[in-house]
């Protein structure tokens, strides 16, 4: 019983030292990491520059990444054309053409139909009226001039300028439409990147 217990011992020994020996390895790998964290108000380019260092320390983004992100530019475009029609509204400004008013409805129509702020698509009657609406000067020109007073995000126009491109069915974020899309974060984001021999986290 005694010669049992004893190599019970041993291998319980044997156990715990590898464990020990994990555990120096993992703290002695986790303490040549470089830890950083950005803290920042709302919209305030931390989201960005997470991006930046993974485009250029960590290979980009995945084709996955790419697809994911694919709703949230399709989201981007319809609500930036809803808040400069909310906002045309509010500042009285009257569309050239008085038939745009349906293409409005149409895109109204289209966000009020989406629930959970789900986007996997544009159609081609919504991708026409995005066009349509996004060509008439009042739109692209007033609208534009006026944002400040309707709160319309910074990168609406580079993607209503791009809506042609977008709304393409084979259509594939580019970095730069990543790098430009937003949608809020909440939590904890991490990412890890080497950069000039050296790891961040």
């Amino acid at each position: 019983m005694g010669q049992c217990q004893s190599e019970e011992e041993k291998a319980l020994a044997m156990k715990t030292q590898s464990i020990d020996q994990e555990i120096r390895q993992t703290r002695s790998e986790n303490e040549k990491i470089i830890k950083l964290l950005l803290l920042g108000t709302d919209e305030c380019g931390k989201s960005t520059i997470l991006k930046q260092m993974k485009i250029l320390h960590d290979n980009g983004f995945t084709e996955e990444e790419k697809s994911l992100q694919k709703c949230v530019v399709y989201k981007i475009v319809i609500d930036s054309m809803i808040t400069i029609l909310v906002g045309m509204k509010m500042l009285q400004i009257q569309f050239e053409d008085m038939s745009l008013e349906k293409e409005a409805k149409i895109v109204y129509e289209f966000a009020q139909s989406r629930q959970l702020d789900t986007y996997e698509r544009i159609y081609p009657e919504l991708c026409d009226a995005l066009k349509n609406l996004w060509n008439d000067e009042e739109v692209c020109t007033k609208a534009i001039e006026l944002a400040n007073e309707y709160q319309l995000p910074e990168c609406a126009s580079y993607f209503l300028n791009s809506v042609e491109r977008i709304t393409q069915p084979d259509y594939k974020p580019t970095e730069q439409d990543i790098l430009l899309s937003h949608k809020q974060t909440t939590g904890i984001v991490e990412v890890k990147f080497r950069m000039k021999g050296k790891d961040f986290q």
